[in-house]
């Protein structure tokens, strides 16, 4: 199947890319897209609408990047505060070597 070519008119004198809807795409929107991209410049939406990332930060809604944030470093030191905690309630106990296992429908002898 041949690759279907967008049907976008580019306007040299205006710098801009006409979209089949009408809408106008400067480059320097474009640009500005990519920048963001390779910066990680996101903006979120839907339910976390507000929320921005900014390289390795993660900003609530009205703060900025100096203000509260959230970086890699601070998961990993909640983790670390976290699993050992986690680990000890849900770790089922190992049995020692002088206790008996009993498995069901299989015999067991009298040592």
């Amino acid at each position: 199947m041949p690759k279907r070519r967008l049907n976008w008119h580019y306007d040299d004198d205006k710098q801009e890319f006409l979209t089949p809807s009408g809408r106008r795409i400067s480059l320097h929107e474009i640009a500005g897209m990519l920048h963001a991209k390779a910066e990680c410049h996101i903006d979120l939406e839907g339910p976390w609408a507000g929320w921005r990332i900014r390289g390795a930060a993660l900003i609530p809604p009205r703060s900025t990047i100096r203000g509260p944030h959230l970086k890699p470093h601070n998961l990993a030191a909640f983790l670390r505060w976290a699993v050992p905690a986690t680990l000890a309630v849900e770790r089922p106990s190992i049995p020692r070597a002088a206790d008996v296992l009993a498995i069901p429908h299989q015999r067991v002898k009298a040592g």
